[in-house]
């Protein structure tokens, strides 16, 4: 795998974060119906890439690493709004989407940080 495929990757893995995201907004905002139990952070395609072809190829840089703990922030985080919603606790809910949106936003950064290493490699 060449540097441009990672890239791509990252950059692919960013965009579906951000789609992701938005769907947490939209089921605080009632706009998405609450659908099966969120997934583990070990469940999903993004820890699947971490573990696997991101670790072979990007395990050398210290922003890889801090990934995985940020990833498992933002699994805990929409567990909490999920949590809520089901609940009826709006309040709640809307905490943590101010939570979850602090830690996606550090996810997005990450994101880039490991970007620009490669790049500069």
């Amino acid at each position: 795998m060449n540097k441009q495929e990672i890239l791509h990757q990252l950059e692919n893995a960013k965009r579906m974060h951000i789609s992701w995201r938005i769907h947490a907004l939209n089921l605080v905002s009632g706009l998405s119906a609450i659908e099966k139990a969120p997934l583990g952070h070990d469940e999903c395609e993004f820890n699947r890439w971490l573990k696997e072809e991101g670790l072979k190829y990007c395990g050398h840089f210290d922003s890889y690493h801090q990934l995985d703990t940020v990833h498992q922030d933002v699994h805990k985080a929409y567990q909490a709004i999920w949590n809520s919603v089901q609940d009826n606790q709006h309040s709640k809910t809307l905490q943590n989407m101010d939570r979850l949106t602090d830690i996606s936003d550090r996810l997005i950064l990450g994101l880039e940080q490991l970007a620009d290493d490669i790049k500069g490699h």
